[in-house]
């Protein structure tokens, strides 16, 4: 293509030298008079010793003493790094000050994937459609946001009990005072509820901090995501209040009142144990209504996360299984009739579930 193009601009450049007969190829001079005239009409346009015709075709700009016309791709240079800087509908061929039109060459630069083993600087772009500026980045900063991003993965393993110190910081005996506030815990162990906390805390994911930090500054990340340490959402909260007006109250005098007060109630530890409380209050309701009338600490568990499936095991009987993200999927392609357990009434579920053994390590 750049051939071609270059080929149509020579052959247009003969067609108007054409337009002087006495330039004509084999054309000759003859009178020495004519020569003379022709000498000094055409004296503005000679070239002088250190100029060519390359140099016609440069901007103004680009005409300075000691720069070749054509000159190796210098990584470091200076000009090199401010093209790098471009946008990219800008960007030219860099070994080149002037680049003709090629068809398709935003499109070829909106999809650059770096796939090398290069030990040399990577240029690090977007592929989904927008293209920024590249940054050249060296591989050490390459893994560092690597380890950085990995490190993140469960940011609160290991910190779990200094974050559960937080929410009695106010009240050593938050936790049993938020029981006693709902009849419907009576025999349930605030030790349960402290346990499936923790275990939240564990599996705090580096998503969850990436919506819990935008919701600390008024904003959601999705349409209703998990909040805070008890990892409640902000709909699970509002439910709640209208169920228990003393949920409601006890928020109220925290302060967390009116339109999106559920969202900075989550993020505050001391309102943990009375949200948390809410929460299984209404798990054991929901059991009760579905023959659990004694709901066993495993069972309550298990019904604060469910995470198990069934399926026929061809036999007669059923497989129980605990499943994640696409494994959920995955099994459901083989399975038509899978579906969730959201209740342990079958032993089966309690023996699956990873969510309760979990749990169970916690309160032990």
């Amino acid at each position: 293509m750049l051939d071609k193009q270059k080929d149509k601009g020579d052959r247009q450049e003969v067609t108007e030298a054409k337009a002087a007969p006495e330039v004509q190829k084999n054309a000759v001079i003859g009178d020495t008079g004519n020569q003379a005239r022709w000498n000094r009409a055409q004296q503005a346009h000679y070239l002088g010793q250190d100029e060519s015709a390359t140099d016609l075709f440069r901007e103004p700009r680009e005409k300075k003493e000691g720069v070749q016309k054509f000159e190796l791709f210098d990584s470091e240079a200076e000009e090199t790094k401010a093209a790098f800087q471009k946008p990219a509908a800008d960007q030219v061929l860099i070994a080149s000050s002037k680049t003709p039109n090629v068809p398709n060459l935003e499109q070829m630069q909106e999809y650059q994937d770096i796939q090398s083993d290069s030990e040399k600087p990577k240029i690090a772009q977007y592929s989904d459609g927008y293209m920024p500026p590249p940054t050249i980045l060296p591989d050490f900063i390459i893994k560092a946001g690597i380890d950085i991003w990995n490190g993140t993965e469960k940011p609160f393993a290991g910190v779990e009990g200094a974050l559960m110190a937080a929410t009695t910081a106010s009240n050593a005996h938050a936790w049993e005072d938020a029981a006693k506030r709902f009849p419907q815990l009576a025999g349930v162990s605030s030790a349960l509820m402290k346990a499936y906390t923790r275990n939240e805390l564990a599996f705090y994911g580096r998503e969850d901090l990436a919506q819990d930090m935008a919701a600390a500054d008024g904003h959601s990340l999705g349409s209703n995501p998990t909040l805070g340490m008890a990892q409640i959402t902000t709909k699970g909260v509002h439910e709640f209040e209208q169920k228990y007006p003393q949920l409601r109250a006890f928020l109220a005098s925290k302060g967390y009142s009116g339109p999106g007060h559920e969202m900075q109630a989550l993020l505050d530890p001391e309102c943990v144990p009375m949200i948390v409380a809410a929460k299984t209050a209404s798990t054991v309701e929901d059991m009760q209504k579905h023959g659990i009338k004694k709901p066993t600490n495993e069972q309550i568990a298990y019904a604060y996360n469910p995470d198990v499936f069934s399926y026929p095991d061809g036999k007669g009987g059923k497989e129980f299984k605990a499943l994640y993200g696409l494994e959920i999927n995955a099994s459901q392609a083989l399975h038509w009739d899978q579906h969730k357990e959201y209740y342990a009434k079958d032993p089966h579920v309690i023996e699956a579930s990873k969510h309760v053994k979990n749990v169970l390590s916690w309160l032990n």
